[in-house]
Formats: structure tokens, C-alpha cells, sequence
């Protein structure tokens, strides 16, 4: 019995050192994540006029709007101001602006 009131006194003495906040703070993300605008695409009648839709490159880098491509390019729409593809592999420009 004298065993059993020792072991409660000595963990009543002793501070606890397992904090649960701490271990939240080791759950944190070390870096912030970015935050990202989202750009909606033109409608379709925008996109299929003819006039206008001139390639136009940038000096930043982007990912391509078309849908199923998500190569990265650095050529815009000067009327959509979308980033789209215009390579003499894929020509992106020209499936995006097309019905």
C-alpha cells in the first residue's frame, strides 16, 4: 500500500512533458503555403471570336489553360490573357481559340 501512495505522490510532483501542444506544433508546416489566384477562363464566345487573338510572349512562366495540357509555357493570348501552348509540338493557341 505504501508503494501504491509513493508512485501517486511522485506523479502528482512531477510536471508533465508530454504537452500535447507541443506535438501540435511539430504537426505545423515548417514553410507557408503560397496563395494562388484563380484566373477564370474567357467564355466561349470570347474565345472563338477571330479578332484579336494574337500570341504574345511573357517573362513569366505559367501553366497552360487548355484543357488536358499542363505542360508549362511562357506564350499568352493578348485578348484572353490566358497562358496556352504555341510550340511546333503542341499547338495549344490554336485548339484553345477554335470550335
Amino acid at each position: 500500500m505504501e508503494l501504491g501512495g509513493k508512485l501517486i505522490a511522485d506523479n502528482l510532483d512531477s510536471t508533465d512533458t508530454d504537452d500535447p501542444a507541443d506535438e501540435f506544433e511539430e504537426l505545423l508546416p515548417k514553410h507557408k503555403k503560397r496563395k494562388t489566384t484563380i484566373v477564370q477562363l474567357p467564355t466561349k464566345a470570347i474565345r472563338q471570336r477571330k479578332a484579336n487573338h494574337m500570341p504574345q510572349h511573357s517573362s513569366k512562366q505559367n501553366r497552360c489553360r487548355n484543357e488536358g495540357c499542363y505542360k508549362k509555357t511562357t506564350v499568352t493570348s493578348k485578348k484572353c490573357a490566358v497562358y496556352l501552348c504555341f510550340t511546333t509540338q503542341r499547338n495549344c493557341f490554336k485548339a484553345f481559340h477554335n470550335p
